[in-house]
């Protein structure tokens, strides 16, 4: 089972601070809606950590997602509709300020392979993040679609200021065309941002503060601004928590048992 499952559910749901730990499935999964999340700790899912479909429209910013290799699949798993890809409205949610740490070893097992896919049409903003620490894939873009690639072709779909580290290079294949042109602007490949890898994947207590503001995170790297919304947060870095000496907002109420 879903740790959070939405159906359709709207705006005028808060949900702000909040973890799902171990759930059979996917940690959080949107059914449509427009529902907007702040304040996320996604940890040790079964399945994917961030997952929508149907239409999902909603905001999200400060999500953490670490895995465990036993039995994981992506970080974020994306879809429009899987029986009409085109099908309207279109799943088309706004992320910023996101951390994705996969398992990188094989301790608990081979699972934990893929950052993101984004995939069945959907269209999507994904900005101001830190991943690292998956076995085979960074984010992915179902190239092979074209419903999902005209997202990105008419400028729907958008990626910026981002890192992506100690995850293989050629992984990254099907996002490079639109790196390399400035369509994904500032998304950075195997460059080391100052979040430790074994820290934010550490299943018992994971970091996922960068160790201070000289880092790339830290400011080298700008973030884009978020739409002023009365949702969104101006921040001076990328990821899910700002650098260290600042507060880390995941720590004091969330919690990672192991089983």
């Amino acid at each position: 089972l879903n740790g959070l499952a939405f159906q359709g559910v709207g705006r005028g749901t808060t949900v702000d601070y909040a973890q799902a730990h171990m759930s059979r499935d996917d940690a959080m999964e949107w059914f449509g809606g427009t529902v907007d999340v702040k304040h996320i700790v996604l940890s040790n899912a079964a399945d994917d950590g961030f997952d929508w479909t149907f239409g999902y429209r909603g905001r999200a910013q400060f999500v953490a997602i670490t895995q465990r290799g036993d039995d994981a699949d992506n970080g974020i798993e994306a879809d429009d509709n899987e029986f009409d890809n085109n099908a309207l409205p279109r799943s088309n949610p706004q992320l910023y300020n996101f951390t994705i740490c996969g398992d990188p070893d094989r301790n608990e097992g081979g699972e934990s392979v893929r950052a993101a896919i984004f995939r069945r049409g959907t269209a999507f903003t994904f900005r101001n993040f830190l991943v690292t620490g998956f076995k085979t894939s960074g984010p992915q873009i179902e190239t092979t679609n074209t419903a999902t690639t005209a997202q990105v072709d008419n400028g729907t779909s958008q990626m910026g200021a981002g890192v992506i580290w100690n995850i293989p290079t050629p992984a990254h294949s099907s996002i490079a065309p639109y790196v390399n042109s400035g369509r994904f602007p500032n998304v950075r490949v195997n460059e080391d941002p100052g979040v430790s890898t074994t820290a934010c994947s550490t299943h018992e207590a994971p970091n996922f503060q960068p160790s201070g503001v000289a880092t790339l995170a830290g400011g080298q790297l700008a973030p884009i601004i978020p739409p002023n919304d009365g949702f969104f947060e101006v921040t001076t870095y990328i990821g899910a928590v700002a650098p260290a000496p600042a507060d880390d907002w995941t720590r004091g109420w969330t919690s990672f048992p192991q089983r």
